[in-house]
């Protein structure tokens, strides 16, 4: 992602490269899911781990071979800001461990507590070491600048309902429908081609919407698929009205992620592209982790059994959408692309 952001400047150009981008990272994702369906059916579970090493390979190769290696200066050693990097490991790592001991009625609760209160702590000595170190792995800037900070808690509250909406519909296909594990897979592949079709599309709409309103698309057709899933979930239904909800998904990762790429890097220079790519990314992988834990593990929690597991962690994903569209609807609605001189 730095290097799209050095190699295209802001525009139209940068719009498109990251679309492509993200749709081949995201038919990647969905793709696993088909293929790890047909491992888990024929070789177990345990395979999909494993099967990851043949994938590395290819790609080690394929960058030694297709990416062309430079010279360059000698460049002045500094520093590595190891405690900020411990810290900021910690504090996700404690809360998703409360959240989900939280839903095993054999976990101690006086061990939640302290697992959260050891995150909150975490959480805020990072911030103060942030502000002191000589060389920051979150460089103080970054916080200062609210555009890119609104844009990656947006990006953190819509990849959790994203990661759930995956593992609610693998959830519905199996538990509910009695699909195997081969048949759920498959049955995730239109999602793929979605996803495809709507990532050509946005780099057309962010010139002439901006990337704002580009992202309240995509939150709002993830609001909606959240609402079918939950409605599915209450009245029954089969693998059509499914479809129609990764349509939605696949409808809000073209144009949310997308959308909140751009902005996250909008105004980065050759010095802190990749600082903020890396962020961006961190906020994507951190929100879908975190969303994951949160809803469908506070959803799917014995203390709630006699609720619909589908519905509330639905549910739980709507009220992150609404804090999203909210934060989102703060942002200056200048920021993006602009619209293309006739």
């Amino acid at each position: 992602m730095a290097t799209i952001v050095l190699l295209y400047p802001e525009g139209p150009r940068r719009s498109r490269a990251l679309s492509i981008w993200a749709a081949v990272a995201s038919c990647g994702l969905v793709l696993g899911f088909a293929l790890s369906g047909i491992i888990t059916e024929y070789l177990g579970w345990r395979w999909i781990f494993l099967i990851a090493t043949p994938f590395i390979l290819v790609v080690i190769a394929a960058t030694w071979l297709l990416i062309p290696g430079e010279r360059r200066a000698p460049t002045t050693r500094v520093s590595i800001d190891v405690p900020g990097a411990l810290l900021l490991t910690a504090s996700p790592l404690l809360f998703i461990y409360a959240v989900v001991g939280a839903g095993d009625p054999e976990t101690s609760i006086w061990l939640n507590v302290l697992a959260l209160i050891g995150a909150l702590l975490s959480g805020v000595a990072f911030l103060r070491i942030e502000s002191r170190a000589v060389n920051p792995i979150v460089p103080r800037a970054i916080f200062a600048n609210k555009a890119r900070l609104k844009a990656n808690l947006t990006t953190m509250l819509l990849s959790g309902a994203l990661s759930t909406s995956f593992l609610l519909f693998t959830f519905y296909l199996q538990d509910r429908l009695r699909l195997s594990p081969m048949a759920a897979g498959v049955t995730m592949l239109p999602l793929a081609g979605a996803l495809i079709a709507a990532t050509v599309l946005v780099p057309r709409l962010m010139t002439r919407w901006g990337a704002r309103a580009c992202v309240l698309t995509g939150i709002a057709s993830t609001g909606s698929a959240m609402t079918v899933i939950a409605v599915v979930a209450v009245v029954g239904g089969g693998v059509p009205w499914l479809l129609l909800a990764m349509l939605l998904i696949a409808a809000g990762m073209g144009f949310g992620l997308v959308g909140l790429q751009y902005l996250a890097v909008s105004g980065t220079t050759d010095a802190d592209a990749g600082v903020a790519s890396g962020i961006q990314r961190a906020a994507d992988q951190l929100g879908g982790a975190s969303g994951v834990a949160v809803f469908v593990g506070l959803g799917f929690a014995p203390a709630l059994h006699h609720a619909d597991a589908f519905l509330v962690s639905a549910a739980l994903a709507l009220v992150g959408l609404f804090a999203a569209a909210v934060i989102m609807l703060r942002q200056p609605g200048g920021v993006g692309p602009k619209p293309k001189a006739h």
